[in-house]
């Protein structure tokens, strides 16, 4: 049996390095940085047959297109209207019934979005463009960031923040797009992708990083405010030592809390940045809070529950391993995640046990999925938009 272990070990490094090296071939000497996905050699766990205490049903259904490359996260504002796009360049707003409003083309292959609020809608490019759309679908403003826009931007205090792919952070006024500041925090050789943007706590910006780091900004100048590691990197080769904080933290009371792959999970004070507490847990999807609970979909499939001021493990569902999961959502009674089939599963927040699950399109979901006043919305890799709830 250990032979067997050393033996996979070996394999997967072997293949890990044998794309790598494709995507140094293919990139040639240009790029210092490159995307890669964790490569695992357990075969997801099939679907566990369960009897359903509650049943999901859809509400609508839309087609806003495929998001294979970059995946993006649809918003949900407070009148039930939801902002989604593609990354072909799509940009859609669907009012709560699930009737398209507008649909309109940006002419930029996208990588980010959607950022919004109530003024304006933005989303960012392959190209570092950044886009900005009043409520009508209207272009209001672009700006040109240094390179790719990763995740969401993020808008408050009068300014849209994005994170690019090369490390920079910029913040650009909202008003007119014009460049506010810009810093740069320097990346190692090999990164995790990612599709979590900035999050922004009161004057303060935070950013997750490779290199297992997350780093506070003030929202005014950009000057570093709190430098906090999750994860340190070890082994001797850079897909070994990849530690990749790839999911946006979230606030519990005063504390930052952020998740790293092939890392930890961890809080720490929001002002004074000293630990509260940490876990030995592994996750690229990401973490939710609610109340008391904290909620992490792990790299190897499980869903794990902590009480979110002592970090006491409150319990573990380890039935979904390997299925690629998004990052939960906490919703009502229940914990809500997706995996890489599309099947939306629905976890008892009490004890993990499985509620309810449906199938969707047959694509992953990738992103969390965002709540909305009779539901949730999920967006599949494949293109749909569904707005589900229990019948």
């Amino acid at each position: 049996m250990h032979w067997g272990k050393l033996m996979i070990g070996k394999f997967a490094r072997l293949l890990g390095w044998f794309f790598f090296s494709l995507m140094l071939l293919s990139l040639g000497g240009c790029a210092i940085y490159h995307w890669f996905s964790p490569v695992d050699t357990v075969p997801p766990a099939p679907l566990v047959k369960f009897t359903p205490t509650q049943q999901i049903r859809r509400i609508w259904s839309v087609d806003v297109g495929k998001n294979l490359d970059a995946p993006m996260t649809p918003v949900v504002m407070p009148d039930g209207s939801v902002y989604a796009a593609s990354d072909k360049g799509i940009l859609m707003r669907v009012n709560k019934n699930g009737q398209v409003q507008w649909t309109i083309h940006t002419h930029h292959l996208l990588s980010a979005g959607v950022g919004a609020d109530a003024q304006m809608e933005v989303v960012g490019g392959y190209d570092g463009t950044v886009l900005a759309y009043d409520p009508q679908g209207k272009l209001l403003w672009h700006a040109q960031a240094s390179t790719q826009i990763v995740g969401p931007p993020a808008i408050g205090r009068g300014k849209v923040i994005v994170k690019c792919l090369n490390g920079h952070v910029e913040a650009f006024s909202q008003s007119n797009g014009q460049p506010v500041w810009d810093v740069e925090q320097q990346l190692p050789p090999l990164i995790i992708k990612s599709h979590a943007g900035p999050l922004i706590v009161g004057k303060r910006v935070f950013v997750g990083y490779p290199g297992g780091k997350l780093i506070g900004f003030n929202i005014e100048n950009g000057d570093k405010l709190l430098d906090l590691s999750i994860a340190e990197p070890k082994g001797s080769t850079d897909i070994e030592r990849a530690v990749d904080v790839t999911a946006s933290p979230v606030m519990i009371q005063n504390n930052i809390c952020a998740v790293a792959y092939q890392g930890r999970l961890a809080c720490f004070e929001r002002d004074g940045g000293n630990l509260v507490w940490e876990r030995s847990v592994s996750s690229s999807a990401g973490i939710a809070v609610e109340g008391h609970v904290l909620f992490v979909s792990g790299q190897n499939g499980s869903v794990y529950a902590y009480d979110s001021a002592t970090g006491a493990s409150l319990w573990r569902q380890p039935a979904l391993r390997n299925r690629s999961l998004s990052s939960p959502l906490a919703w009502g009674s229940f914990v809500v995640v997706g995996d890489y089939q599309g099947y939306v599963h629905l976890l008892s927040k009490v004890d993990g046990s499985f509620v309810a699950r449906i199938s969707t399109d047959d694509t992953p979901i990738v992103v969390r999925p965002q709540p909305t006043s009779r539901g949730f919305i999920v967006q599949t890799t494949g293109g749909r938009l569904i707005e589900l709830t229990l019948k």
